[in-house]
């Protein structure tokens, strides 16, 4: 199990975007090949453009690299997921020893990675998704949201492009053919609420001013022992406000971890996965959390992202919840 922790670690993509030289008969042939991967993906209920949706960081990328080559020479597990067209993910997650939770939010850039790598089909778009061992990469800034891919897909207005970063991303540039090396200013592709001008103005100032109060009162306070410990502070609102590493475990945890959200339930999730990563715990420990202040609801450790951390680490957690001890153990 100890080799395959290393393999998460083995290949970086590079930051340097990659050279192409134009060559009309190739881009013709990889015009082919984004067809069949088009096709390919549908059968995984995935496309281009979902893809686009949720975009894994830099760090995100390069696991999720890692892990697709893992699960490419892992015959079994690889049969599963071409049979039954989804990805093992508790099979994958302990395979590789990354929380399931994790694996299942990437699970579609997951299997596009498997599915682009495995078997050789696609040379002409894995040969532009350049990644090489990880060793010290070239120092590169690029210029902000302006990315260059291969055009994938043109949707409404827009062209999806497959970065040499793994990345795939919709840009404003629509004069490009499919199988070109195309460079635009990254487009939003989420869903937003459209709402008239007048009316938002409207709440931003009826709500600004208790919303500005509530957000710099303290109303609770969260210290997580797992070898590190770490404190959180939140506010009236839910969101954490500051959070501090109590001893030198507790500030490598915070040095990684990346909050997605601010509120308790992802927070509290966030440390005790950045915990379970570094090895201050691991599968069967006990770990300690102390609230002060505004107590958390009874059943807040019944469900959740925090939940889902303790249960698939099988961690027993002891909890003081502003004075009411509460003893549990994982399923």
């Amino acid at each position: 199990m100890a080799r395959r922790v290393l393999d998460k670690d083995k290949y970086v993509f590079l930051q340097r975007p990659a050279i192409e030289i134009y060559n009309k008969n190739e881009i013709v042939s990889r015009e082919r090949q984004i067809a069949i991967l088009n096709k390919e993906l549908s059968f995984y209920r995935i496309s281009p453009l979902k893809l686009t949706r949720e975009i894994p960081s830099e760090r995100i990328r390069n696991l999720l690299l890692n892990i697709a080559l893992i699960v490419i020479s892992e015959e079994k597990i690889l049969n599963e997921f071409l049979s039954m067209r989804k990805l093992p993910l508790k099979k994958i997650s302990r395979l590789v020893e990354e929380p399931s939770f994790l694996l299942q939010k990437y699970e579609s850039y997951l299997a596009a990675y498997i599915v682009l790598f495995y078997g050789e089909k696609y040379p002409l778009l894995t040969r532009y998704m350049e990644y090489v061992p990880n060793t010290k990469q070239d120092q590169f800034v690029k210029e902000s949201r302006i990315y260059t891919g291969i055009a994938v897909r043109k949707s409404s207005g827009r062209t999806i492009v497959l970065t040499s970063q793994g990345e795939f991303l919709a840009v404003d540039n629509t004069d490009t053919s499919i199988g070109e090396v195309t460079t635009g200013e990254m487009l939003s592709t989420k869903n937003h609420l459209k709402m008239p001008l007048l009316l938002l103005l409207f709440l931003l100032i009826v709500f600004s001013g208790v919303s500005y109060t509530l957000s710099k009162s303290i109303s609770t306070t969260v210290i997580i022992r797992a070898s590190g410990e770490v404190r959180m502070k939140y506010n009236e609102l839910g969101q954490m406000v500051a959070s501090k590493a109590n001893n030198k475990q507790g500030q490598k945890i915070l040095e990684d971890a990346i909050f997605d959200e601010k509120d308790v339930d992802t927070t509290i999730g966030e440390v005790i996965e950045q915990a379970y990563i570094k090895q201050y715990i691991k599968e069967g420990d006990e770990i300690t959390i102390l609230i002060s202040g505004e107590p958390l609801p009874e059943d807040f450790f019944h469900s959740g992202r925090s939940h889902e951390r303790i249960v698939d680490y099988q961690l027993t957690y002891r909890i003081n919840n502003d004075g009411n001890l509460i003893l549990a153990e994982a399923p």
